[in-house]
């Protein structure tokens, strides 16, 4: 079994400036937490290459290359994609000619309201999910929710049950010390194509915890003053 997390973010995303790790410090931080495979997944880029992944050869990781592109103002994961394909994606009919067989899509965090204030607009698909459906190759199971309060993922486990999709999960970490609690069990070959072929074959299993109260509280905190920041000191 391969623990992986195909949703993260490093200090190389060109949206979100103000995360402080580096991608070989987000490596360091997966293979202490013992996974085998993880996508850096930056806004509208591809943080990959060969020396990259040599580094996480060095740490037994395999790097996926991957992207949370915006299409139409949403957020849509991608994976296999090169930089020059995520370009030309500017709307779901540009994502539907240049998807090939060795793409991966998944619909991240697809019901959440976006909670920051500071940047108040919606990222979620919402209902182009279900316009966009023979786009998707599975749904996420989003990290941030508690015991009492799960609706939003509730509503991605019966889109997916409906058109028959896998859930997967990750951590969308933006901070190190919010990785897992939130990632995903595939059984096949540690390869890229066994891997991507393994979720949209629904072979993946998923394990996600809670967040208690005060972790939920500590996460939107993060998310609001690291964004503020961002605003006033523009970094």
């Amino acid at each position: 079994m391969l623990k992986i997390d195909l949703h993260t973010h490093c200090n190389e995303d060109p949206v979100d400036i103000w995360i402080k790790h580096s991608p070989k410090e987000l490596i360091d931080h997966a293979s202490n937490l013992g996974f085998d495979v993880i996508s850096i997944t930056c806004h509208n880029k591809v943080v990959y290459s060969e020396n990259l992944q040599e580094y996480a050869n060095g740490k037994e990781i395999l790097l996926i290359p991957g992207a949370e592109k915006d299409i139409e103002g949403r957020h849509v994961l991608l994976y296999n994609f090169t930089q020059e394909e995520i370009d030309q994606i500017n709307n779901f009919e540009d994502l539907r000619r240049i998807k090939k067989a060795h793409h991966l899509v998944i619909a991240p965090h697809p019901f959440y309201i976006y909670l920051n204030p500071l940047r108040p607009r919606q990222i979620s698909l919402f209902s182009k999910l279900e316009k966009n459906i023979d786009l998707f190759d599975g749904i996420e199971f989003c990290h941030l929710y508690t015991k009492r309060v799960n609706g939003s993922n509730k509503k991605a486990e019966l889109i997916a049950k409906k058109h028959n999709l896998p859930l997967i999960a990750g951590s969308d970490v933006h901070n190190l010390e919010h990785m897992g609690t939130n990632f995903s069990f595939v059984d096949c070959e540690k390869n890229i194509n066994s891997i991507l072929t393994s979720i949209k074959e629904k072979n993946i299993a998923i394990y996600s915890r809670p967040r208690d109260t005060s972790e939920l509280k500590n996460i939107i905190i993060f998310f609001t003053t690291s964004s503020l920041k961002q605003k006033i000191f523009n970094r």
